[in-house]
């Protein structure tokens, strides 16, 4: 029997899709701010790696859609990433936005108390060690914080009890602070098993397509890669298969769903979360 964690999960059943990424370009700082500010609690983003290692939000394999750069993400080191004007493309409004550094976003999250889908969207070749490097950095991010936040305490009270707390909150770190707040998905198995073998307790989500290669394949990937959950194309979504999930006391996530009525029926169906675009639904649906 696998030993991750099954159970229940509590994910909020909107989910702001790369941030308010149709409102405010995608991917960056204004757009979660907007998001936040629409009422969202739980985000969606797309992660790689520049050539120097940093890890940054960007969906595209390429920067000619979403900002003022050509070409491939992994040629270009990040002092020359964070050149490019991310918000021109989408509005004059955000002309001179810029692309959002994976760690400038994990702050804003735990700042705010936040909860994020990091989608781990790797360059060609780079899918072990991109989804590596994420676990990596949040599992460091939240001891960063967790060291900040007791800092106080060692210089105010009896510094016995408070590192005996700073050492136990560090001890339970992982199922209590990485488990609640972040995900990790992917379409690509191997950016999955690199978060795995990285920092196994963070929850994992295997993304969907299609059913070509056949539902056995995506169990025998969901076994393997100890996934949580599934976040899925909701035009292919059955009520069979959601029920099978939910058996298997996996959460089902559904993505990219814009219109109202459909979120409506698809939550109505048992669907867990809904990933969107569409901020109005925060509050015509009673959801934020």
């Amino acid at each position: 029997m696998s030993s991750f964690l099954k159970g229940k999960w509590n994910y909020p059943k909107l989910i702001a899709h790369r941030g308010a990424g149709k409102d405010a370009p995608e991917n960056t700082l204004a757009a979660f701010q907007l998001g936040a500010d629409s009422g969202c609690n739980m985000f969606e983003c797309d992660v790689k790696l520049s050539k120097d290692q940093e890890l940054f939000l960007l969906h595209d394999a390429t920067l000619d859609r979403t900002t003022n750069l050509q070409g491939l993400a992994k040629v270009y080191d990040w002092h020359e990433l964070i050149m490019a004007d991310a918000g021109a493309w989408h509005s004059k409004q955000y002309k001179g936005e810029k692309l959002l550094k994976f760690t400038d976003l994990v702050d804003f999250i735990i700042k705010n108390h936040f909860r994020l889908d990091v989608e781990v969207k790797p360059n060609e070749g780079q899918a072990y060690e991109t989804g590596a490097a994420v676990a990596r950095f949040l599992q460091q991010r939240m001891r960063q914080k967790i060291d900040q936040y007791v800092e106080y305490f060692f210089t105010h009270e009896p510094v016995n009890f408070f590192t005996k707390l700073h050492d136990a909150l560090l001890d339970q770190l992982e199922p209590y602070c990485l488990q609640n707040q972040f995900l990790i998905s992917s379409f690509e198995p191997e950016a999955l098993r690199g978060a795995k073998d990285t920092v196994s307790k963070i929850p994992r989500a295997l993304l969907i397509d299609d059913f070509s290669k056949g539902e056995d394949l995506i169990w025998q990937q969901l076994e393997l890669l100890e996934c949580q959950g599934i976040i899925i194309n909701y035009q292919i979504l059955t009520p069979e298969f959601l029920k099978c999930c939910h058996e298997a006391e996996r959460f089902v996530m559904v993505y990219t769903v814009n219109d109202l009525d459909k979120i409506n029926q698809l939550l109505n169906l048992g669907v867990d979360s809904v990933i969107t675009d569409n901020m109005r639904a925060l509050n015509v649906l009673g959801y934020c």
